[in-house]
């Protein structure tokens, strides 16, 4: 297991959240966008859109990693087994 440390839940939720609220803001108007017949459609709520997808998918992301990754930790009655390994 990596010694990297791992994200509580507040900080995979400081993240999860707001990229929940900006991709449900966002969709509505970049959907208008696209069904748009208008050539000079604007492009910021698509990339907005996408900014808050990436924040959404990375909050998941870390949000499962706070939730599960503790059930995988190192218990105090694996260390006589731990010492015989190779």
């Amino acid at each position: 297991m990596s010694d990297a440390p791992r994200p509580t839940l507040l900080q995979a939720l400081v993240v999860f959240i707001p990229g929940l609220i900006i991709t449900a803001l966002s969709a509505g108007r970049a959907a208008a966008n696209f069904s748009s017949p208008d050539t000079n459609v604007s492009i910021v709520p698509i990339v907005v859109l996408c900014i808050g997808a990436v924040l959404l998918a990375a909050g998941v992301m870390m949000t499962l990693v706070a939730i599960v990754r503790p059930m995988f930790a190192p218990r105090p009655q694996d260390a006589p087994s731990d010492r015989h390994r190779p």
